[in-house]
């Protein structure tokens, strides 16, 4: 049935392809009236095609009725008669009524008991769902600007605590400088070379502190805290 409606459909599609090229060929008013007929044609065809996949066709309101309580659809066939004769659903030309056009029906004005029950709970359902990956999402974010707020912090903390040890060491250079000197004097050397010892100590200061400036900038270039 599928492979005669496809045959169908490509004779008037070649017919359409025909009547067009005639009529560029030679634009008369007998040429358009042929071009204009084969794409109504073509047209009425492809409509009834689909009118045939649309789903199944009811011959009067008695097979719509039952197909109706066969759905679950609480409605007796004198209530359909009514409802049709108020227009809630069409007639087809030929007096047949489309299964497409009674689905609609049915869902706008019949009762189904049980399925909007279900209906019901799989909303709720899919609603619970939602909100609890809402909540996990929230609950995440809030993880993550906890983690980045404490990561934060630790790192102001440790950038102050190294500040802290820098600047102890570098205070105390000076002193561990002095009484290495004064250690060394008191070895009581003569007095030429305890002068040259004492005019060591500024030398040995600045040696001194440009090791530890560039221990420090080592270990920030390292990926540790920078430390000013």
């Amino acid at each position: 049935m599928m492979e005669d409606t496809h045959n169908e459909e490509q004779i008037l599609l070649d017919a359409v392809e025909k009547t067009i090229a005639a009529y560029r060929e030679a634009p008369t008013v007998p040429n358009l009236r042929e071009w204009n007929a084969a794409k109504a044609a073509l047209e009425t065809s492809r409509k009834a095609t689909a009118e045939l996949t649309s789903g199944m066709r009811f011959r009067n309101l008695s097979e719509v009725s039952r197909w109706l309580i066969k759905e679950g659809y609480k409605v007796q066939e004198r209530t359909v008669r009514n409802h049709h004769k108020t227009g809630l659903f069409p007639v087809q030309p030929g007096g047949e009524f489309r299964q497409a056009d009674i689905e609609a029906y049915a869902k706008n004005h019949l009762d189904r008991p049980g399925y909007s029950d279900l209906a019901a709970a799989g909303n709720s359902s899919k609603d619970r769902i939602q909100a609890a990956l809402a909540e996990e999402r929230e609950f995440r974010t809030s993880q993550l600007k906890g983690r980045l707020i404490d990561a934060a912090e630790e790192e102001a903390r440790d950038a102050k605590l190294w500040k802290a040890v820098r600047s102890d060491i570098e205070q105390q250079a000076p002193a561990v400088i002095t009484e290495l000197v004064e250690r060394i004097i008191g070895l009581d050397p003569p007095e030429e070379l305890r002068h040259r010892i004492t005019a060591l100590i500024p030398e040995l200061r600045v040696t001194y502190e440009d090791f530890i400036a560039e221990m420090f900038d080592r270990y920030a270039k390292a990926g540790g805290i920078f430390v000013d």
